[in-house]
């Protein structure tokens, strides 16, 4: 079942449940500074293309090709598609599982827990 947890302060009040004895604890970052920097490697080609592209596009056409009003339209898109984003990532959990999707203002994230017994691998949010 997929439960909305709305906007969530403090998010160890759901990532609760016992791993299997034949689970494997994932390594977490300690901060979001870390994750950020664990997730540059596959940020940076996707921004660089971009960039790119921006960049020879604005050289051939004269103009400036990057406008605020679509940037804050793309902004707006992207966030609303992070609930859509972490949805897809609480549909593979067993029928039986509780997963409580919610807001973190504070990370500025949207995110996901599971209630109960964490699957085997002990895969996140499963500590």
């Amino acid at each position: 079942m997929i439960k909305w947890a709305g906007i969530v302060d403090d998010p160890a009040k759901y990532q609760r449940g016992e791993l299997p004895p034949n689970a494997r604890r994932l390594a977490m970052p300690g901060s979001m500074g870390d994750m950020l920097l664990r997730a540059m490697p596959f940020i940076a080609p996707g921004m660089f293309i971009a960039f790119a592209a921006m960049f020879v596009r604005t050289r051939a056409s004269g103009a400036v090709v990057v406008s605020f009003p679509f940037v804050a339209v793309g902004v707006v898109i992207g966030m609303l598609l992070m609930i859509v984003h972490e949805l897809l990532h609480a549909v593979v959990y067993p029928k039986e599982a509780t997963v409580y999707i919610g807001i973190m203002p504070k990370q500025f994230a949207a995110s996901r827990w599971r209630a109960g017994r964490c699957r085997a691998g002990g895969l996140p949010p499963c500590r």
